[in-house]
């Protein structure tokens, strides 16, 4: 089925294949790595489904998730609604791309695509949150948002940093067998007012 959908993308450079719910589904580690190691194109795996949520309270992933970043793997994590958008107004779940407010609308699809498959994109469940910068500055981890948030910086050995307000700065381990222990790192962020 991957080969066939990886066939039939509207554009080469844009676009993949998302593993949907897999904590609601059961799926195995096992599977979901050999799913994520068929080809680049498979994008990630759904973090947070409003559906599965609502139906038996299995609609996080981070855990698997996790789990999936520990291993080196690329693997971007997505945040849908599923079909309870088209029940009600107070579904939770969306991912914010970001491309160039310039690109002519002619261009957007092919630009949302790609800011897909290149992770140029965050979560949101809700709010009004907003990040504004998030960069690397040497061995800095420097983080902007529009509202005050708490900010967690969490790694493959947990929670790194915590931090409240707008902005948030971590400093990488200079040590290198300190790095390694990481892994990886993502951020999240939870609107303090609202």
């Amino acid at each position: 089925a991957f080969k066939r959908i990886l066939d039939q993308l509207q554009f080469a450079d844009g676009g993949g294949i998302t593993i949907n719910h897999p904590v609601w589904s059961k799926q195995k580690f096992e599977e979901t790595v050999e799913m994520l190691d068929f080809d680049p194109r498979v994008l990630g795996i759904e973090i947070w489904n409003h559906t599965c949520e609502r139906i038996n309270h299995k609609g996080w992933a981070l855990e698997l998730w996790d789990k999936l970043l520990t291993t080196g793997r690329r693997c971007w994590g997505f945040s849908v609604s599923d079909h309870v958008h088209q029940s009600g107004p107070d579904f939770l779940g969306y991912n914010v791309l970001l491309i160039d407010a310039g690109t002519p609308a002619p261009q957007l699809p092919q630009a949302c695509l790609k800011a897909y498959r290149n992770g140029q994109f965050y979560c949101v469940l809700q709010g009004d949150v907003r990040f504004e910068s998030i960069q690397l500055i040497g061995d800095s981890l420097q983080v902007e948002t529009n509202l005050p948030c708490a900010m967690r910086v969490i790694s493959a050995t947990g929670v790194v940093s915590e931090q409240s307000g707008t902005h948030l700065e971590w400093q990488l381990p200079t040590e290198q067998k300190e790095r390694a222990r990481r892994q990886y790192l993502r951020l999240e962020a939870d609107q303090l007012q609202g």
